[in-house]
């Protein structure tokens, strides 16, 4: 990241820090005070429930009553005491009650007057029935449904169980009334799994960020009826006062980009130009000064370039003459070597004719014949060495020869 970027985004994050703080304290109130609302409204729902639940209950022990004092009904109990029961109560209106199934001590069903497949079955009735109705899961021609029923008890040990099916005229009454969407599950592992959630006040849990309840439970058959409590919207005031914030934010936030913009532009300005001073140092310019537009740091690193490139001018001066030297020496150094090799058969070639003159050698003639045309092609090779430094010295244009490509 450049320099230039890299200050814009510390401009941005200045002016974006605290209106993002501000409304992160803030949302994180409003939700607090969300979560509280809700809470309240749950409790408030569930003690709604728990009333209409007593109402319920009473309802269906006035209609179980009214029920029991019916002709049809003592009709059954005469029938049963007979010895011949009626398997089928007849169906008579004006009932609240869905169900009702006559059965004797045991709870063996002995009548019923919708479910007669029951008939013979043995039903296992908790005791509390007597007094409040319970949650049962409870089969019909549609399958396992969740109902509310009681039990009343009738002469002759026998007793009457009966109830009301929650359908969907009850389930939009308890939604209306406690302010939640009424659920049925049939899923006890799910439940228990629910139920691992942290738990508030009055049987609430929190789960996928609603607030719920299990309002009945019954284990014997796995239907549980839960309340699901909407969430509470953000108030009015707290809408303003983000909407203002937000507001406040985005004005710093444009302020800050426009300042940013404005710097960005003189700094980009000041180091293209220190870029291009670099790229014709690089390119071996070291003639034109580097200039700043303004006074400052720029100037300055400006006034460092143009310094060092004075250094490297003087130093590439120091340095062609050093090399310069060093490459004289080293042909100082080549030639000698190259003149001691054909001084060195020149010597042994004297020394020869010296001593066969001395001796008398009588092949003397060839002996000096030899050695003379050795000494000259030696001097022969010593002239084109010399030859050769000259032209090197001249700085002679190159000659072009042909050549065989390979």
């Amino acid at each position: 990241m450049t320099h230039t970027r890299r200050m814009f985004l510390y401009l941005v994050l200045v002016a974006l820090a605290p209106p993002v703080l501000m409304l992160a304290a803030l949302w994180q109130q409003q939700r607090r005070l969300d979560r509280e609302m809700a809470v309240r409204r749950a409790v408030e729902g569930l003690d709604a429930y728990a009333r209409l639940r007593a109402f319920l209950s009473s309802e269906i022990g006035d209609a179980l009553k009214r029920t029991a004092e019916s002709e049809w009904i003592q009709s059954v109990l005469v029938s049963a005491a007979a010895g011949r029961p009626l398997r089928t109560v007849p169906t008579s209106g004006g009932t609240l009650l869905d169900f009702v199934e006559v059965c004797d001590s045991s709870g063996v069903v002995v009548a019923s007057r919708t479910r007669p497949g029951l008939v013979g079955r043995r039903l296992t009735i908790p005791p509390e029935a007597d007094t409040v109705a319970m949650w049962r899961g409870e089969y019909d021609a549609r399958g396992r449904r969740g109902t509310l029923a009681r039990r009343l008890p009738l002469p002759g040990g026998y007793q009457l169980y009966g109830g009301r099916y929650l359908d969907s005229s009850l389930r939009s009454l308890l939604a209306v009334v406690t302010g939640a969407d009424i659920r049925i599950f049939r899923d006890t592992l799910a439940v228990s799994q629910r139920q691992q959630h942290a738990a508030t006040s009055r049987r609430l849990y929190l789960l996928d960020g609603e607030y719920r309840s299990d309002l009945e439970n019954d284990t014997s058959s796995g239907l549980v009826l839960t309340a699901v409590f909407p969430s509470t919207p953000p108030t009015a005031p707290a809408t303003r006062f983000l909407v203002v914030t937000a507001l406040a934010g985005l004005a710093g936030v444009g302020l800050a980009l426009g300042l940013g913009f404005r710097m960005a532009a003189r700094t980009r300005r000041e180091v293209d130009n220190l870029v291009k001073a670099t790229a014709r140092v690089a390119s071996g310019d070291f003639s034109t000064p580097v200039m700043a537009y303004e006074e400052g740091e720029f100037a300055q690193l400006a006034d460092s370039i143009s310094e060092m490139m004075r250094q490297l001018t003087e130093g590439r001066r120091r340095l062609a003459a050093a090399q310069q030297v060093a490459a004289w020496e080293q042909v100082g150094r080549r030639i000698a070597h190259e003149l001691k090799n054909p001084l060195s058969p020149i010597a042994v070639a004297a020394d020869d004719i010296r001593h066969s003159l001395e001796e008398n050698h009588p092949g003397l003639a060839d002996i000096v014949r030899t050695n003379t045309r050795l000494i000259r092609d030696e001097v022969q090779r010593l002239t084109a060495l010399l030859d050769g430094f000259v032209a090197f010295a001249r700085m002679a244009p190159p000659r072009p020869v042909p050549c065989t490509m390979a």
